[in-house]
C-alpha cells in the first residue's frame, strides 16, 4: 500500500512539472511572437526587447545599457533608448521619464507634454493622473490642467 501511494505522489509531481513547464513554454512563445521583428531582420548591437515587450501599432520598447527607447519592426530604433523606466503607449501617448522628470510624448517621439511631473499615469479615456511632490492632479491629451493641485 505504501508503494503505491509514494508512486502515486511522485506522478502527482510529474505531472504537474510537465504541465508547468508546458504552460512555461506557451506563455513564454506568446511574448517571444508579440516581440518577433519581421523576417530577416534583427536588434541592433547592444539592443534587447524590454520584458513587458508588445508592438504598440508599429513600435515596440527596447532596453540598450539602462535606457529605454522604441524600435520598428524593422529593428530600426524609432524613439531614442535615453529614458530611465520602462514605457508603453497608451491612447497615443507614452508617459516618459528622465531626470527624475515625467511627461508624455507621441508615438514620433515628440515631446507633448512637458517633462515636468514628479510622476506620470498612463491615459484613460483622454485623462490622465499627474503628480508633483505629494499633489495630485488630472490633465486631458493637451496638458491642461484640471486641479490646482499639480499648478
Amino acid at each position: 500500500m505504501m508503494s503505491q501511494n509514494n508512486t502515486f505522489n511522485r506522478l502527482k509531481k510529474s505531472s504537474t512539472v510537465f504541465f508547468g513547464l508546458i504552460l512555461g513554454l506557451l506563455v513564454s512563445s506568446d511574448v517571444l511572437a508579440e516581440c518577433a521583428l519581421a523576417e530577416g531582420y534583427k536588434l541592433p548591437n547592444g539592443v534587447v526587447f524590454d520584458e513587458h515587450c508588445e508592438f504598440d501599432g508599429e513600435l515596440a520598447p527596447v532596453i540598450k545599457g539602462s535606457k529605454y527607447g522604441f524600435i520598428d519592426k524593422q529593428g530600426v530604433i524609432k524613439i531614442p533608448t535615453q529614458y530611465d523606466f520602462p514605457i508603453a503607449f497608451v491612447e497615443g501617448l507614452a508617459s516618459v521619464h528622465k531626470d527624475n522628470l515625467s511627461g508624455y510624448i507621441n508615438m514620433q517621439g515628440e515631446v507633448v507634454i512637458p517633462l515636468k511631473y514628479s510622476l506620470t499615469y498612463p491615459f484613460e479615456d483622454g485623462l490622465a493622473v499627474v503628480g508633483v511632490d505629494n499633489r495630485r492632479g488630472v490633465i486631458d491629451k493637451q496638458g491642461q490642467i484640471y486641479s490646482d493641485n499639480v499648478r
